[in-house]
């Protein structure tokens, strides 16, 4: 009987480095000047004004303070209006907490391989490097997974706002 050895495949143009973004992550490696595709740069998103019935939820979006002016005056009788960017890639990676994933993960492995009559962990306490690194390398797997499926996670709150303010009605109509 023959054994082979597993060959690795070619890369493919696209393809993520994996241990690039990993080497990235825990600094060796600083990141490229333009985000790759999928990666979220503050700078390129765009601020818009927005309109709403209060100060605290805004639902129409305009491309310019007078088209929210208006729409507050008209459309809604007075309204507050703001300028605004919503954020438009959220990194899915920066909800992932290694320590959460370790007593998660310790929790199920004692169910199934757990000491009925101990009660220490099944996966021996990490030092706080090591959380540090395993969050970083997961992060960096989660960030090029992200970035290879082109997903772009949209939120309902803004990233940043500035300018405010309410608008009432129009009074010119007659009574």
């Amino acid at each position: 009987m023959t054994w082979r050895t597993p060959r690795t495949p070619p890369k493919v143009q696209g393809q993520i480095d994996f241990y690039a973004a990993i080497e990235r992550a825990n600094g060796k490696h600083p990141a490229p000047d333009h985000p790759s595709k999928g990666e979220s740069n503050m700078s390129n998103d765009q601020w818009k004004w927005w309109v709403g019935h209060d100060e605290e939820r805004y639902t129409t979006e305009c491309d310019s303070r007078e088209e929210a002016v208006q729409i507050a005056k008209e459309e809604f009788e007075g309204a507050y209006i703001v300028e605004a960017i919503q954020a438009n890639n959220i990194r899915l990676s920066e909800y992932f907490d290694a320590a959460t994933f370790m007593e998660n993960a310790d929790e199920k492995a004692w169910d199934d391989h757990g000491d009925p009559e101990g009660d220490g962990p099944v996966f021996e306490t990490t030092t706080p490097d090591q959380g540090k690194d395993l969050e970083a390398m997961v992060r960096a797997a989660i960030d090029a997974w992200q970035t290879k499926h082109s997903l772009r996670f949209k939120g309902w709150r803004f990233s940043a706002s500035r300018n405010e303010e309410y608008i009432p009605a129009d009074e010119t109509e007659d009574a």
